[in-house]
């Protein structure tokens, strides 16, 4: 059996709960632009299930007739507030055109000089990557001038992965155990919704990484399943050149032990170089 909205919201409150909802953007939620998404229900299949709720003879509110005497006095009533609708709205029209073309401008450009360097970092990437969604998982250890980035992947224990990322920097000198720091991008699933562009991806990471100069930095996995111009530009501006770039991710070097030995080769110059 379903029940309207109406009857929903009478049985709920005679239980003592009481529905609630958001009619404005809640603080500290992220924001919308203008809460207009593509993604909307078809209205086909919303009518059915609303026409199967509402009984047959039922009247919907506010739809009933006025009769009697009254009838005749709202109907003047009316005619004489649409009047005097109609007059506000001639006079009021031309008064408020001007101050709204004179404020527009000071709106706009109080916008582009909050959004400039936003736009100018922007500009300085290809189309084809801003526009290319960006989904990872990225674990960060970093000790001494070693900086170590491995795509984490959830399909493997995060315990092992972890494990095998600390022995990599043992090899490298580092007795003490590094505890890991995620990153997993993007933040909102909706691409539509601000804060998962380019910029914001590169600001974050370079939060997390902090100053890579002088540093040697090694890549495990990371992004190897975009273009390679694209992945330079996702990359390039924020680490600069890693001294390894290895094409496997750590579940894949615990799982082959192939992968290991020929990361170990490639790890050798930088066992010697601290030697």
């Amino acid at each position: 059996m379903r029940y309207s909205e109406a009857e929903r919201q009478f049985y709920l409150g005679m239980a003592g709960i009481r529905a609630w909802y958001a009619r404005e953007p809640l603080p500290g939620a992220a924001p919308s632009p203008e809460f207009d998404f593509p993604e909307e229900p078809d209205e086909s299949t919303l009518a059915e299930p609303l026409a199967r709720g509402i009984p047959a003879g039922a009247e919907a509110p506010g739809t009933r007739k006025p009769t009697g005497p009254e009838t005749g006095q709202g109907v003047e009533r009316l005619a004489r507030l649409q009047a005097m609708m109609a007059g506000e709205n001639t006079s009021g029209s031309h008064a408020s055109t001007a101050p709204e073309t004179e404020a527009k401008p000071e709106a706009e450009t109080g916008a582009a000089s909050t959004d400039g360097d936003d736009d100018a970092q922007e500009g300085l990437v290809p189309e084809s990557v801003s526009k290319t969604a960006l989904r990872v998982a990225l674990g960060v250890w970093k000790v001494g001038d070693v900086l170590l980035l491995g795509e984490v992947s959830e399909d493997a224990s995060a315990r092992l992965q972890d494990s095998l990322a600390n022995n990599i920097l043992k090899a490298l000198g580092y007795e003490e155990p590094v505890k890991a720091e995620c990153l997993r991008w993007p933040v909102f699933a909706n691409p539509l919704v601000p804060g998962n562009s380019f910029t914001d991806f590169t600001r974050v990471l370079k939060s997390l990484v902090g100053e890579c100069d002088g540093r040697r930095i090694i890549l495990l996995g990371v992004l190897e399943g975009k273009l390679p111009e694209d992945r330079d530009a996702w990359l390039g501006s924020t680490l600069g050149e890693p001294a390894v770039d290895f094409p496997y991710t750590l579940a894949e070097l615990a799982a082959v032990p192939s992968y290991k030995r020929a990361l170990w080769e490639r790890l050798k110059p930088l066992v010697r170089g601290r030697a």
